[in-house]
């Protein structure tokens, strides 16, 4: 998918601008990948078309191509810091300039979708308090019901996320509604309307529903129209949808469900796995006693600890990878394994492997959630990290409620 992919054609009438969008869409021509592998020549090329299209107040492409960029800077680790946050700053100072207020649908479709991206990236890092969030929900209020249509009611999904942060189930409840107007033609029908269901059925409490929306998904029972979600969604089978089903009863702090979901579907872990190694699927399969592919396992926490160090992922992954590291090396120890071989340290180390007591490990990685977690609650009055920390040991480490 060409990034700038609208602009091609000769739609653009700016000499300027056509030349940088036609370039930017060569090295874009053969697909996502593309996108990762020539950010460091994209960027300075769409940062230009931005500059040049605010010059001419050519907001329809402006919006656009901010709305792109942005998604390219918040998915290549070393821009996430910098080059996303400074979008964002643009974003809220021309919101306060009232600029693009009267674009096309096209671009008003495009504010609105990029509100939404922002406000789903402020989610995940504490650096952005309450007051930033809820001036961000604002803004993007504003803007999706300036321009209500059935494209920009799909971007409320980025409520959702916030929703499950907070455990809010009337923010859950308003982005349900829209969605439900929505068309998912061109957006995956599972990932933007199945799963936001399923938080929304937890939130409230209705375990039944939930499962038997995991149950449908199996069988396969979803409109005709979306069929076509099977066969590029990596959470079109039934064990992908039970990993997110787990995952969302432990951040919702729903230690009960959890236990239900995971007696009802424990075949899902109980057999080996294949495949690519997931942090929370090599937990759960732990949790069912098997055992396989330790040293894999192994090189993955090693990963996600050089993840850690490098911050090359959001900070909420990051918590909830070092709380799942925290649960397995626990139950490794219990497993009878009291030694572990793995090159982990903290920033600023000399990061080598060497020999650790398993239980060492476990305190490493739980240290690391820690400093997430209590960074969020600062920010966050509806965090609250002791809560989420607590369910993940009630749902892994206690036996008969009995603490470890």
């Amino acid at each position: 998918m060409k990034i700038l992919g609208a602009l091609s054609g000769g739609r653009v009438e700016d000499e300027r601008i056509r030349a940088l969008a036609d370039r930017a869409n060569e090295l874009t021509e053969e697909g996502h990948q593309k996108w990762y592998d020539n950010s460091p020549v994209l960027i300075p090329l769409m940062e230009r078309i931005l500059t040049l299209a605010r010059e001419t107040e050519n907001w329809d492409i402006y919006f656009y191509d901010m709305a792109r960029l942005f998604w390219l800077a918040k998915e290549t680790p070393k821009e996430q810091r910098t080059l996303a946050f400074r979008i964002a700053e643009r974003f809220h100072r021309d919101y306060r300039m009232h600029l693009g207020e009267d674009v096309s649908r096209f671009g008003a479709e495009w504010r609105c979708s990029l509100a939404g991206t922002i406000l789903e990236f402020y989610t995940n890092y504490p650096e952005i308090d309450d007051e930033k969030m809820d001036r961000m929900l604002e803004i993007y209020r504003d803007c999706a019901g300036r321009c209500e249509t059935r494209w920009t009611c799909g971007t409320y999904g980025c409520m959702t996320d916030m929703a499950r942060v907070n455990r809010d189930l009337r923010m859950a409840e308003e982005a349900m509604e829209k969605l439900k107007k929505t068309s998912f033609e061109q957006d995956c029908y599972i990932c933007r309307y199945v799963k936001p269901m399923i938080l929304c059925d937890l939130l409230k409490d209705d375990a039944d529903s939930a499962g038997e929306l995991v149950q449908r998904l199996a069988a396969r029972e979803i409109p005709l129209k979306y069929q076509w979600c099977f066969a590029s969604c990596q959470s079109a089978d039934e064990k992908s949808m039970v990993n997110y089903l787990l995952a969302c009863c432990l951040w919702l702090m729903k230690p009960d469900f959890f236990a239900r979901f995971f007696a009802r579907w424990r075949n899902c872990y109980s057999e080996p796995e294949t495949g690519e190694l997931w942090t929370e699927e090599v937990l759960f399969h732990a949790l069912a006693g098997e055992w396989t592919r330790q040293e894999e396992r192994l090189e993955l926490a090693q990963e996600d600890d050089q993840e850690m160090r490098e911050r090359s992922d959001v900070p909420l992954n990051l918590m909830d990878w070092n709380l799942c590291w925290y649960c397995y090396f626990h139950l490794l120890h219990r497993h009878g394994v009291e030694q572990v071989t793995l090159a982990i340290g903290e920033r600023g180390e000399k990061i080598e492997k060497r020999k650790w007591r398993t239980l060492d490990v476990a305190a490493y990685f739980e240290k690391q959630a820690d400093s997430i977690g209590e960074r969020m609650d600062r920010a966050r009055k509806r965090f609250d990290y002791a809560g989420l920390k607590g369910c993940y040991r009630e749902c892994f480490l206690m036996s008969g409620r009995i603490p470890i």
